[in-house]
């Protein structure tokens, strides 16, 4: 044989080996009560369980009795806590904390008006790496210069400039005229 079959089936014998370990512990360690339902074993469970094996909620018979120190105990007790909990509660969201007792009053300003929306050819937009271009008024811009009408570029998208002066944002998109206005806490 070569020196490369012998390698081959050394491996194999090894990782034999190592799988019916790990399948002899499955079965007795994790398993115990795999005797008692594989019929036609020595330890085979009776046909008809005594009325002490009995779920009383259900009359079904008790396979085991689960340890109190069992790791997986643990873990379905924290499932099936987490369960019952209400659908709206998402993992994902942080709680919001009041530290303010008192209650928030509303206010009663005036809005602000927004300023005049400025003219601008908004004629297209372009990508080079990470970097999104727009050409506006026959120059080409990027995000954070500004516009000769006193106004900074926020953000540039596929089809659309965003620029903000005095709190207040102007979406234009390609091919509208008017832009959307919005203040730049919405």
């Amino acid at each position: 044989m070569d020196k490369r079959k012998q390698r081959v089936l050394s491996i194999l014998a090894v990782g034999s080996c190592i799988l019916g370990w790990r399948l002899y512990v499955l079965f007795f360690e994790y398993l115990p009560d795999y005797r008692q339902r594989v019929p036609g074993t020595a330890n085979a469970a009776p046909a008809t369980p005594s009325p002490a094996l009995q779920n009383n909620a259900t009359h079904e018979p008790v396979t085991s009795v689960p340890k109190e120190d069992d790791p997986l105990v643990a873990l379905l007790a924290a499932q099936q806590e987490i369960a019952e909990r209400p659908w709206n509660d998402s993992p994902f969201i942080q709680p919001v904390i009041v530290t303010n007792d008192q209650p928030a009053t509303a206010t009663t300003a005036q809005p602000e008006e927004a300023p005049a929306s400025p003219t601008l050819r908004f004629v297209g937009v372009s990508r080079t790496g990470q970097q999104w271009l727009a050409a506006v008024d026959g120059r080409i811009v990027r995000v954070g210069d500004a516009l000769a009408t006193g106004f900074e570029v926020k953000e540039i998208g596929k089809d659309w400039i965003v620029i903000e002066a005095a709190g207040w944002r102007h979406t234009y998109h390609l091919g509208s005229e008017t832009p959307t206005v919005k203040r730049a806490t919405e």
